[in-house]
């Protein structure tokens, strides 16, 4: 048997009330004796009643929701991260909500999604690869906590956009620097626009080491198509007939390296002994991989504690100086890039 829900109304007929009495006690608002808000209170949980968020942001013009916009290409590491964000909101509620366009040359141009036609309180911009117009042209609005890697696009005005920046440049390169120690065919695998992309930080730096040790780069693109660890199998395999076996692989993600193990296996290469392997994120199971893979760890703990330090702030403070911090990001050596046995 299907139950009436409980409204506002009927809060306000149960205890002889009006129902403006028990909108501004639920909403916040208004000035009501604690006597008759704490019955209130108590009747609607016992009543069961469920408030409308959009009902409630049309009354106090707030939605208590976040919102994360990300672009359409997000891997394992951004998912944790809207995890770590979703732990530390609260009281707030936390939305993903999908940029829906790709950065031009990059693939198909969908309908974008656009901040401020969604109630929301705040957004966090993760990684959006460039502005698209009504965001620069939006003087009001929720604040913005932009989250990227290597600097903010062109077209903001950086003074006064908060932002959290991670760099990758200085893990990358001694992630590089330590692979050219011990080996002498080091190449970069990575997916079409990160190869493509020489201010990226992970090919910045992988570039820079190479010509330093006075060697020719070596790059292996791989389709961005998902998903990425059989793409990576697929590619490696195809490289290596071709060109013969690199005996070091900077792999620009964690999604791709145990994929590039997998496919070296294949084909008869051992990791460390034959091939050293680097990946690039940080995710937790590459350590217990066998042999344990090296990576380049993304500090995602604090990516998330200074995007919601920001945001609070920015929320009860809205005239606040603009904040801003960098961030490094730390290679961590394992069993994979070991040296070559003498």
């Amino acid at each position: 048997m299907e139950t009436t829900p409980t409204t506002q109304l009927s809060i306000a007929k149960k205890l002889g009330i009006s129902r403006s009495t028990v909108v501004q006690v639920l909403n916040g608002i208004g000035r009501v004796s604690p006597e008759t808000r704490e019955l209130v209170l108590q009747t609607a949980k016992e009543m069961g009643y469920r408030p409308n968020p959009f009902a409630q942001a049309l009354v106090t013009g707030k939605t208590n929701t976040l919102a994360f916009w990300f672009y359409p290409l997000l891997n394992t590491s951004s998912l944790l991260l809207i995890n770590k964000l979703q732990m530390m909101v609260p009281p707030y509620g936390l939305i993903a909500m999908n940029l829906g366009l790709y950065k031009p040359g990059w693939g198909a141009v969908t309908e974008e999604f656009v901040p401020g036609e969604w109630p929301v309180d705040g957004i966090f911009a993760f990684s959006c690869g460039f502005v698209p117009p009504h965001v620069l042209e939006r003087k009001a609005g929720p604040p913005v906590i932009w989250i990227d890697y290597g600097g903010l696009p062109d077209e903001f005005n950086a003074e006064e956009v908060d932002a959290v920046i991670v760099k990758a440049y200085h893990g990358s390169h001694k992630a590089v620097q330590h692979l050219v120690q011990t080996r002498k065919r080091v190449a970069l695998l990575g997916v079409e626009p990160v190869i493509q992309y020489a201010d990226d930080g992970r090919t910045a730096a992988y570039t820079a080491v190479m010509r330093a040790a006075g060697r020719d780069p070596e790059y292996i693109s791989v389709p961005m198509r998902r998903p990425y660890n059989l793409r990576a199998k697929e590619r490696i395999i195809e490289y290596v007939k071709a060109n013969g076996c690199p005996d070091a692989i900077f792999c620009a993600s964690d999604e791709q390296t145990p994929g590039v193990h997998l496919g070296l296996s294949e084909l008869g290469y051992r990791v460390p002994e034959d091939v050293a392997l680097v990946g690039f994120d940080g995710l937790a199971e590459l350590e217990y991989h066998v042999p344990p893979l090296s990576t380049v760890v993304q500090p995602l703990d604090a990516m998330a504690q200074k995007a919601w330090e920001f945001m609070e702030n920015r929320l009860k403070h809205p005239e606040t100086p603009r904040q801003y911090v960098e961030l490094e990001m730390e290679f961590i050596p394992r069993e994979s890039s070991w040296a070559q046995e003498k």
